[in-house]
């Protein structure tokens, strides 16, 4: 009887991947409360720079909201539930990989499935939606898309920084493009397509038919002319991103213009009084939406028109088109607004603005830095996020919020954690780790100055379990970085002093030794090609952490870069790397793909809710969770067992979601030395101070069903 359980054990642990095997990953979404309120979409990711789309993911005949985060270059996708939107991070994959810097969906074959449009170094390349049923399936059919010249094809270019208007102008049923010119970006082209005309068909059988759409010049911000040439002697004097929506505001069967400009506040438009095969347009109001005052976004705003609200009525959604923030004047905390569509059917009127998503999500502003730490010594592990910064009344500058676990998921406590906005930074990356060997988890972070220069500072704890910083003890490393750069301290030698790994926003990881002493450590430069990582254009923007993953005891280190791909290195600290790069099942029984994290994410690393758990933060400003999918439940029963290792005194808790559940614990030698039942949602302490310091295995069972986890009682 003891060799079979021994067996049982053997197999359980390789189930959940802590001895053998591959690490799958999936999504978790605990409940995440901020003032009392719910945040239903809270990993979703964050918001920058959205443009917003739709289409029928899973072939339930509505359409589903897709946002893609031109900040980010990644598509975040919401399911249409008829009532709201929730979040659906498998549907990511179901869309080609690597789309930049724009994406529209429109139907151009007229079969009632919207194809992809999108960017290509060499102007628009489409895919043509081939699915059937649920789920999406994609063919590239052409790139670039040609369009006819003035003597031949040539490529439908503009600049990559600008959104089209991909619709039906002429409305003869297949879809026309406007964009403006690439060479001098101030006048529009039109892009008449001939398929209808040619072959009585929908196609992509394009003809430039003018270099000057309804005569419309842009001059400057808010300045756009029709019929008429710019002032200043007809000078160009606004350069820059453009995006333009096509709309009937007024119901009479011509398409209007919505326009907007890099740099600039406003949206601008202008109705058209011609006819369908030659636009014409009165002069620009720049107050759109509302006709009465402006919108006056930070900068870049561009206009996407979808039924958001589920009552047949298209609304109109705004937010930033810009890339980055240079010139920290956006709030990226507040970048999503929907203006409703109050108006009657087929009438437009749009209501003033409120905010869009972004409100019921984690989103700290620009990037999200996360870190993993029990901040106030209740034994559980919280969740930290640095960030960039973000605008306030007199500067740009980063903090760092605090969302606390409970038995029932995370509350937010702070945007502010420890008061580090008073220090003037930007750019904070925090890390928790014991610098001093006091047993006390002390506080390590990155961070740019008003000149510019990023350091590594640190904090010693001066409280007990809960942690307690002076910021007038601030102590600067030695260590020369950028704000693209991403630290982490790890012991590599294991000499008993924590070593520095650097990933440069080339790509390259390099590994300082530290050659200091206790509690002040000093870095020498060891490798700098660790693990053969170095300097890639595709693997740039490399960020790292450290961290039990796999659930053999051994640190794991977890890369993400440029290409949105998580790597994991398992026992990267022995002369047997093995090293894992497919991590997520899209269906069952398919095999394991890459992530898809964006051009820039930051891992971090630990144990939530009693899992080994990476949480990785986004250029988006929000966070992502990821668990060890082995660790998790099998047939609807889960069991979490943290603080894991335990506390000095072996008190460990013990969570499961289903009433009278027998709770085992096992030697690994299969050994029984506890029996106890867990109710559902409970917290249950138990004191495992008689057992030896090591590793053993709990076992839940609740009639057939039955899930593990490991126990590691700590020295």
């Amino acid at each position: 009887m003891m060799i079979r359980i021994t067996h049982v054990l053997l197999f359980l642990l390789w189930r959940t991947g802590s001895l053998f095997g591959q690490v799958e990953l999936e999504y978790i979404q605990p409940t995440i409360t901020s003032n009392e309120t719910e945040l239903i979409l809270a990993f979703a990711g964050g918001i920058n720079s959205a443009q917003f789309q739709t289409i029928d993911v899973d072939g339930d005949n509505d359409l589903d909201l897709i946002l893609f985060d031109r900040s980010s270059d990644k598509i975040n996708c919401f399911e249409n539930t008829g009532e709201t939107y929730t979040y659906k991070p498998e549907f990511e994959y179901l869309f080609p990989d690597g789309i930049q810097h724009w994406l529209v969906l429109a139907d151009y074959d007229c079969d009632g499935k919207k194809d992809l449009f999108t960017y290509t170094g060499q102007g628009i390349r489409v895919f043509r939606n081939t699915s059937f049923g649920a789920g999406l399936t994609w063919d590239l059919v052409v790139d670039p898309l040609k369009t006819q010249g003035s003597s031949s094809q040539i490529n439908l270019l503009f600049n990559p920084t600008d959104i089209p208007s991909i619709s039906d102008l002429d409305s003869d049923g297949d879809l026309d493009i406007l964009v403006f010119d690439f060479a001098s970006s101030n006048q529009i082209e039109f892009h008449q397509n001939h398929s209808m005309e040619n072959t009585g068909t929908c196609g992509l059988e394009f003809i430039r038919e003018t270099r000057t759409y309804g005569e419309i010049r842009d001059c400057d911000c808010d300045d756009f002319t029709v019929d008429e040439p710019c002032s200043s002697s007809g000078r160009i004097l606004h350069a820059g991103g453009k995006a333009i929506l096509s709309l009937d505001y007024n119901n009479d069967g011509l398409l209007d213009i919505v326009l907007s400009q890099e740099a600039c506040n406003n949206l601008s438009f202008a109705e058209n009084i011609g006819a369908t095969a030659n636009a014409s347009f009165d002069p620009f109001d720049n107050n759109f939406p509302n006709f009465s005052t402006p919108i006056n976004f930070s900068s870049f705003p561009a206009a996407f028109y979808e039924d958001v609200t589920f009552d047949g009525k298209k609304d109109l959604l705004i937010s930033s088109n810009e890339r980055s923030n240079d010139d920290q004047n956006i709030d990226f905390k507040s970048s999503s607004l929907l203006y409703e569509n109050v108006g009657q059917l087929n009438t437009n009127l749009f209501s003033s603005a409120t905010p869009f998503l972004q409100d019921k999500m984690i989103d700290v502003g620009e990037f999200a830095y996360p870190a993993i730490a029990d901040v106030d010594g209740d034994g559980n592990n919280d969740l930290v996020m640095g960030n960039a910064g973000n605008p306030t009344a007199s500067e740009y500058v980063s903090s760092m919020s605090y969302f606390k676990s409970t038995t029932t998921g995370m509350v937010w406590q702070t945007d502010d954690l420890f008061g580090l906005s008073t220090l003037g930074l930007t750019f904070i990356k925090p890390q928790f780790i014991d610098l001093n060997n006091d047993q006390l988890v002390d506080l390590v972070f990155s961070a740019r100055d008003a000149v510019n220069s990023t350091g590594i500072h640190y904090l010693i704890n001066q409280g007990n379990a809960q942690m307690l910083f002076d910021l007038a003890q601030l102590k600067t490393m030695n260590v020369n970085l950028t704000s693209l750069d991403d630290f982490h301290l790890t012991a590599i030698n294991e000499d008993g002093l924590p070593d520095l790994l650097l990933g440069l926003s080339s790509g390259r990881l390099e590994y300082h030794t530290n050659t200091g002493i206790i509690g002040d450590p000093t870095f020498t430069l060891e490798s700098s090609e660790f693990l053969g990582i170095m300097d890639s254009g595709d693997r740039s923007n490399i960020s790292i952490t450290t961290g039990d993953i796999n659930g053999d005891d051994v640190p794991d280190l977890i890369t993400t870069d440029r290409s949105g791909q998580l790597v994991i290195y398992s026992n990267f600290r022995s002369a047997s790397v093995a090293k894992q790069e497919s991590f997520i099942r899209t269906d069952e029984g398919s095999s394991l793909v890459p992530t898809r994290f964006g051009r820039v994410s930051k891992p971090a690393a630990g144990q939530l809710f009693g899992q080994s758990t990476l949480a990785i933060g986004s250029i988006q400003g929000g966070v992502r969770l990821l668990a060890n999918s082995g660790e998790s439940v099998e047939n609807g029963l889960t069991l979490q067992a943290f603080p894991v290792p335990s506390s000095e005194d072996h008190i460990v808790n013990f969570l499961t979601n289903q009433s009278n559940t027998r709770l085992e614990i096992y030697t690994l030698t299969g050994r029984k030395i506890l029996e106890t039942f867990l109710s559902a949602y409970n917290i249950s302490s138990l004191n495992l101070s008689h057992l030896e310091s090591g590793l053993y295995l709990a076992k839940a069972t609740n009639g057939r069903q039955s899930c593990t986890s490991k126990i590691v009682l700590s020295e």
